[in-house]
This record gives C-alpha cells, sequence and structure tokens, in this order.
C-alpha cells in the first residue's frame, strides 16, 4: 500500500490517476485548504483517439466520461474522503479525474499496480493526517499517480 498526492490548480481538469496506476485504492482524499469550492470526480475512457494531425485541427478524441461527483460543495477547510464503497472503477480501462473550482489537494492511499511500472512515484509510508502535522505547501503541483478500486465502471 502506498499514496499518490497532488495538489490540483483551479479550474483545470487533472487527471490523478492514468491507465495502469493502480490495482485497488483504500481512500481518496480531496483537501480544500480554501474557501467553498465545487468538485468534481470522474473516470474517462478513451473510445477512439483522434491523433495528434487531428487534434491540432480541433477534432478530440471520442471518449466517454462518468460523473461520481459533480459540482459538489466541499466546504473551506475540510477534508472529502471517497472509499471504495462510494465508487469503483477499473484503472486499466479508465482514467480518474477531479476538477475544482477552487485549488484542492489529493491524496490516493492505493496499491500500486501489477502491469505498469509507474512505482517508482509511490511513497510506502503511513500519513499522519492530523491538524497539528500538516505543513502547507503554497507550490503548485506535486508528482505522483495511482490509485483505483472496484467495481463499477
Amino acid at each position: 500500500m502506498g499514496y499518490i498526492y497532488k495538489n490540483i490548480a483551479a479550474n483545470i481538469a487533472t487527471e490523478i490517476l492514468p491507465l495502469h496506476t493502480i490495482d485497488i485504492f483504500t481512500s481518496i482524499s480531496l483537501c480544500n485548504k480554501g474557501t467553498d469550492c465545487s468538485v468534481d470526480v470522474y473516470v474517462c475512457k478513451i473510445l477512439e483517439d483522434a491523433g495528434a494531425n487531428l487534434r491540432a485541427q480541433g477534432i478530440l478524441d471520442k471518449k466517454e466520461e462518468v460523473y461520481f461527483l459533480y459540482q459538489t460543495v466541499v466546504k473551506q477547510y475540510t477534508t472529502l474522503i471517497l472509499y471504495p464503497s462510494d465508487f469503483g472503477f477499473d484503472n486499466s480501462s479508465y482514467s480518474l479525474y477531479v476538477k475544482g473550482t477552487q485549488a484542492v489537494d489529493i491524496i490516493v492511499n492505493a496499491t500500486p499496480s501489477t502491469t505498469e511500472a509507474v512505482k517508482t512515484e509511490w511513497v510506502d509510508t503511513a500519513i499522519d493526517t492530523r491538524e497539528s502535522s500538516i505543513q502547507y505547501d503554497s507550490s503548485s503541483s506535486s508528482g505522483g499517480s495511482g490509485g483505483g478500486g472496484g467495481g463499477g465502471y
């Protein structure tokens, strides 16, 4: 078990778990350090790749998006924790995305995929989530990718 941390910028859909990053997840935390914001959590599957030449002409990939949370309000200085019982998806077919109206910290606790060599980005340690132990970093983004869970999509 390991974790992935990402800080996503406001109003930008960010891929949190690319394909084949995880086998299962135990939790996904969305931490709002600022004012109230709305968040979207969804998975995306590319059905037909348009290719670089067509994308340059404005023709986009055909894709399927399934929203688990859509414009869900997360109050300031609170953390929304999602578990596999809340939703599940197959990370071998779907990538996980998060978008917020404010910057949001994402922490995914998961088992790395056995089919992809992404494990170098994982940290295998416990996270102390007590408020007194949290130190906020104003830098834009941290690396990492991973997470994915049970049934569903």
